[in-house]
C-alpha cells in the first residue's frame, strides 16, 4: 500500500528547531527557514537523481502536479517515492510562498546535472536544460495522441493550465494520492508473467545494455499504480510498443546496423536509446582548419577529420549483455555516479521511514558548500593529523607509506600476538614512533619493533584525522542505521552509506577492515575476534566524542545533561554493532546488489569498456576509417590544442612552481575531466619520448611488470603494463595502443595512448583500467631542452567522478617524476627552435 503524505515521523517543530539553530549559528537569523528547506531540497534532487525538478524549481516553474512526477517514476518502490515526494512538497509550498532560489554561485553542479534516473527527460546540450523526450506516435492511443500535440516538451507542462495557473490545486492532488494508495503492488501485475523487456517499458527506467537481457532473467523491482485511467492508457501504450522495443534491442547501440548516422536520430529514436547526451547523438564529421603551414594532418584527408576525440568508445560497440562484476572496485566512474544516486535515494527512503528524528540524515543530505570554515594548514605535518584528501594529493593513495607499511608489518608479525590492539603499548616508545614518521614520512623499516606499540599507534592514526575515517557526514548514519533499520535491511543501507563515502575514505576503510578480518581469522589464537576489534577501533573510527585536532571538523550535537549519558551509551553499542559487522562481511559491503545494477541500465560510455583493435575508428559515415583514422584524429586534435595554446583549459593551483597544472572540462558524455600538466625537461624531444615509450620502469614506482603485446610497425604497438596498488587493494591492468610521431614541425614529438581490448594480452588478478585518453606533445625549447605537455583522462575503476576532479596534484607529481629521471644538465643533440 502506497501512502504518500508530507509528514514525517518526526514532529515538524523538532525539524523547523533544528533548522532555527543552524541558522543562529551560520549567522543567517534573519533567512527564512522555509528558503532554507527548499535550498535542501533541491541539493537532494540533484544529488539523488532528480535534477529536472530543481531545475524547474530554481526557474520559477514550480509548483507542479507531483501526481504526474509519481506515475513518470514507478520503477522506485514506496519508500523511495515517499521520500520524493515529500522534497517536491516543500517546494511546491515554497513556491506559493514566492521563495524561489537561484543558481548558486560556487557550486558546481554540472556534472551530477547530466545523470537523471528517469529515461523520460533529456538534457538539451544547447542551454542545457532538461525537457521530456518524445514518445513515438505508434505508441500512444487514441487520446494520448491528441493531447501530446499540444503538450509542452519542457517541465512546463507539470504545472496547471488552469485559470488558478500558478496555484496548485490541493484537492487534486490529494484525490490522486489517495487513489495511489487504492493500488497495491499486487494488482498491477498482469495474469500474464513479464519478461524483463516488457517490464523495463512498465518500468520506464534508465535504458541501456540491459535492453538486451535474456527474457529468461526474472526481475522483481516493485512499481506502483499510476493516477486515475492513466494507468490503463500505459498499459495500451506498452502494448502496441511491445514488437518495435523487441526488434531495437537486437541491435542495441549499434547504429551501422540501422543505416542510420548519427545526426539522423529523431527524438522518437532518442527515446529508445541510452540515456546519452545529445553531444554524442549530433556527432557530425567536419572539416577542421590546417594546423600549421607545412599541413600536420597530411596522414588524414580532411573530408575525413572529426572533432577532437578524448575517449574511444563506439555507439556501435555493443557493450556486455550482463553485470561483468558486483564488486565496487571493478565499476566505472560513470556507473558509481549512476549508483551513488541510487544509493543516496534508497539511503534517504531508508532512514526517513525507521529513524524518529532528523539524527543521522541532516549532515550528509545538507550541501556541503554552504559551511564555510577556514581551511587549516597542514604543510607541518606530514602524517598524523592530515586528512585523507591532503595525503592522496601528495602521495596518490589515501593512507601515507609508513602507516601502510606498518599495517603489512601487523600483518606477517603481530596476527599472533595475543591481545593484539587490546593491550597498550609503552607510551614512549609510541611517542617516539610517532616522531620517526613524522620526520621521515617514507619510513619503512619497523623490523624489530614491538608490534603492540604499532598497534596502538595505528588507533592513534586514525583516532588523531580531523574528520573520521567514516566521515563527519556519515559517521552519525552509520549509528543511526544499527540504531533503527530493521536488521534484514542494514546491509542494504550499509552498502549504500559506504558508496557515498569519498574514494579516499572508502579505500581506507576496505583496507583496514580488510586487515582486521585477517586478525580476527586468527582469533583462536590471539583472542581478538570481529567484536573485540570492533570495540577497540569504534572510538578512532567515529570520532564519537568529536575531534579535537581540526576546528573545522563538525562535532556532535551537545545534549542536555538527562540524556546525553543514554545517547552516548546507545551509539556506543550501535557503533560497536555496525565495526563489528563491517569486519564480518567486509566482503559484502563492497558490493552492489545485483537489482540495483539491474535497475540502473547504464549507457555505453558509462561502461567505459575499450573497443578492440579491428573496431577503434570505426563509423558508418566512413566505412574506410580505422584505428589509423583514430590516431591521426587525436595527433590532429593535441596539435590544435597547443596551437590555440590550450584556450579554455582552468589552471589549477600547485605549490611546485616548476609544473603547470591544468583541466577541461569535456561535454562528450564521460563525467571525468581532462588534466594536463606541463614541465620543462632537461633533455631532448626524443631522448624524452623513449624515457616515457621504453623506460617507463624508470620514473613510475608503481609498476611492476610490462611487456609490448603486439609489434604493429614501427610507431605503432599494443602495451601492457600493470600497476601496484596499497596492500590489500587490487593490482590495476592497463592495455592500450600507443603511437607515436617524431620529427613533427621543429622537430616536436607526439605520443597518443587509449585502451583497447586484445585478446593476447595478459590475464591477471586485478582490475583493469581504462585509458581514455592520454597525449603527450614534446616541443624543443633550447639545447638539449624540452617542454613536455602531458594530457590525461583515466578510469582506473572503483572511483567516482569527485576522484577524478581532484587529481590535479597527482598529474603534476606524475610528470615531475618523468623530469626528474633526467639528470640535471643533461646533454643531448642541437635541436632547432
Amino acid at each position: 500500500m502506497v501512502v504518500l503524505s508530507d509528514q514525517t515521523d518526526r514532529p515538524k517543530q523538532r525539524r523547523r528547531k533544528m533548522l532555527q539553530r543552524f541558522l543562529e549559528r551560520k549567522n543567517k537569523s534573519k533567512a527564512s527557514v522555509r528558503e532554507l528547506e527548499a535550498l535542501e531540497a533541491c541539493y537532494w534532487l540533484k544529488a539523488a537523481g532528480f535534477p529536472q525538478y530543481a531545475q524547474s524549481y530554481e526557474e520559477g516553474r514550480f509548483p507542479i502536479d507531483i501526481a504526474v512526477v509519481i506515475k513518470e517514476h514507478d520503477f522506485l518502490d514506496e519508500d523511495s517515492l515517499q521520500s520524493l515526494y515529500r522534497r517536491l512538497q516543500t517546494l511546491n509550498h515554497c513556491s506559493k510562498m514566492n521563495l524561489h532560489i537561484k543558481h548558486i554561485d560556487g557550486y558546481d553542479s554540472d556534472e551530477e546535472d547530466l545523470i537523471t534516473l528517469s529515461s523520460r527527460w533529456k538534457l538539451q546540450n544547447k542551454n542545457r536544460n532538461w525537457s521530456r523526450r518524445k514518445r513515438p506516435s505508434s505508441q500512444l492511443s487514441g487520446s494520448e495522441s491528441s493531447n501530446s500535440a499540444s503538450n509542452s516538451n519542457s517541465t512546463n507542462s507539470l504545472r496547471h493550465k488552469s485559470g488558478s495557473t500558478d496555484v496548485l490545486n490541493e484537492r487534486c492532488i490529494d484525490s490522486n494520492v489517495k487513489q495511489l494508495s487504492l493500488h497495491g503492488v499486487d494488482k498491477l501485475s498482469p495474469k500474464k508473467s513479464l519478461s524483463p523487456l516488457n517490464l523495463s517499458l512498465q518500468e520506464g527506467i534508465r535504458s541501456s545494455l540491459y535492453d538486451n537481457m535474456p527474457s529468461g532473467i526474472s526481475l522483481s523491482t516493485p512499481s506502483i499504480s499510476s493516477v486515475s485511467n492513466e494507468h490503463n492508457q500505459g498499459s495500451a501504450l506498452r502494448k502496441s510498443h511491445k514488437n518495435h522495443r523487441t526488434n531495437f534491442t537486437t541491435s542495441d547501440l549499434d547504429l551501422a546496423e540501422t543505416g542510420l548516422s548519427a545526426d539522423e536520430l529523431s527524438d522518437n529514436e532518442e527515446y529508445e536509446k541510452d540515456d546519452v547526451p545529445s553531444e554524442l547523438v549530433n556527432v557530425k564529421n567536419s572539416r577542421i582548419t590546417d594546423l600549421s603551414e607545412n599541413g600536420t594532418s597530411d596522414g588524414l584527408p580532411k573530408s575525413h577529420i572529426q572533432r577532437t576525440r578524448w575517449h574511444s568508445f563506439e555507439r556501435s560497440t555493443k557493450p556486455h549483455i550482463h553485470v561483468l562484476s558486483t564488486k565496487i572496485c571493478k565499476l566505472s566512474a560513470g556507473q558509481l555516479a549512476v549508483l551513488r544516486k541510487y544509493s543516496l535515494l534508497k539511503l534517504t527512503a531508508l532512514m526517513e521511514r525507521y529513524a524518529h528524528s532528523n539524527r543521522g540524515m541532516w549532515n550528509w543530505s545538507f550541501p556541503q558548500f554552504l559551511k564555510k570554515f577556514k581551511t587549516p594548514d597542514y604543510r607541518d605535518k606530514k602524517v598524523f593529523g592530515v586528512p585523507m584528501s591532503v595525503i592522496l594529493q601528495r602521495s596518490g593513495q589515501p593512507l601515507p607509506k609508513s602507516i601502510l607499511f606498518a599495517m603489512n608489518y601487523l600483518q606477517r608479525t603481530g596476527v599472533e600476538a595475543v591481545g593484539i590492539f587490546r593491550k597498550s603499548g609503552g607510551k614512549s616508545r609510541i611517542q617516539n614512533l610517532k616522531e620517526m614518521m613524522e620526520t621521515d614520512q617514507d619510513l619503512t623499516d619497523f623490523e624489530g619493533m614491538s608490534p603492540y606499540d604499532l598497534a596502538d599507534m595505528l588507533k592513534e592514526y586514525f583516532r588523531d584525522l580531523p574528520d573520521p575515517i567514516l566521515t563527519s557526514k556519515l559517521a552519525e548514519t552509520f549509528i543511526a542505521i544499527y540504531s533503527h533499520i530493521p536488521e534484514e535491511l542494514r546491509l542494504e543501507a550499509l552498502q549504500g552509506a559506504v558508496l557515498l563515502m569519498p574514494d579516499e575514505n572508502r579505500e581506507a576503510l576496505q583496507t583496514l577492515l580488510l586487515f582486521l578480518n585477517d586478525i580476527a581469522a586468527n582469533a583462536p589464537v590471539n583472542q581478538m575476534n570481529e567484536k573485540n576489534l570492533g570495540v577497540c577501533f569504534a572510538p578512532s573510527l567515529f570520532h564519537l566524542c568529536g575531534s579535537k585536532e581540526d576546528p573545522s571538523a563538525p562535532k556532535r550535537q551537545k545534549r542536555t545533561p538527562m540524556n546525553k549519558a543514554s545517547k552516548e551509551l546507545t551509539d556506543n553499542l550501535a557503533a560497536h554493532e555496525c565495526l563489528t559487522q563491517m569486519i564480518i562481511e567486509v566482503d559484502r559491503i563492497f558490493t552492489v546488489p545485483e537489482d540495483t545494477l539491474m535497475k540502473s541500465r547504464f549507457s555505453f560510455i558509462e561502461q567505459s569498456q575499450p573497443a578492440p583493435l579491428e573496431k577503434l575508428g570505426k563509423n558508418k559515415a566512413n566505412p574506410s576509417d580505422d584505428y589509423n583514422t583514430y590516431i591521426e584524429s587525436c595527433i590532429t586534435g593535441l596539435l590544435k590544442e597547443a596551437k590555440d595554446k590550450f584556450k579554455g583549459w582552468v589552471s589549477h593551483p600547485w605549490h611546485e612552481n616548476q609544473v603547470e597544472v591544468s583541466y577541461k572540462k569535456i561535454r562528450d558524455g564521460c563525467p571525468l575531466r581532462l588534466w594536463r600538466g606541463v614541465v620543462d625537461v632537461d633533455a631532448p624531444p626524443q631522448h624524452v619520448l623513449r624515457r616515457i615509450t621504453e623506460e617507463r620502469h624508470l620514473w613510475d614506482e608503481d609498476l611492476e611488470t610490462w611487456d609490448v603485446v603486439e609489434k604493429i610497425s614501427e610507431d605503432i604497438d599494443i602495451f601492457h603494463y600493470v600497476t601496484q596498488s596499497m596492500i590489500l587493494q587490487p593490482k590495476r591492468r592497463h592495455v592500450v595502443l600507443r603511437a607515436r610521431r617524431r620529427n613533427l614541425e621543429h622537430g616536436s614529438c607526439v605520443l597518443v595512448c587509449t585502451s583497447v581490448s586484445h585478446p593476447e594480452a595478459p590475464l591477471i588478478q586485478g582490475v583493469e583500467a581504462t585509458v581514455l585518453a592520454q597525449r603527450y606533445l614534446i616541443e624543443p625549447i633550447g639545447i638539449g631542452q624540452s617542454r613536455l605537455t602531458h594530457i590525461t583522462r583515466i578510469d582506473l575503476r572503483g572511483r567516482t567522478p569527485e576522484y577524478y576532479n581532484k587529481i590535479g596534484p597527482v598529474v603534476a607529481a606524475s610528470i615531475m617524476k618523468i623530469k626528474e629521471s633526467f639528470p640535471v644538465g643533461c646533454d643531448g643533440p642541437e635541436t632547432k627552435v
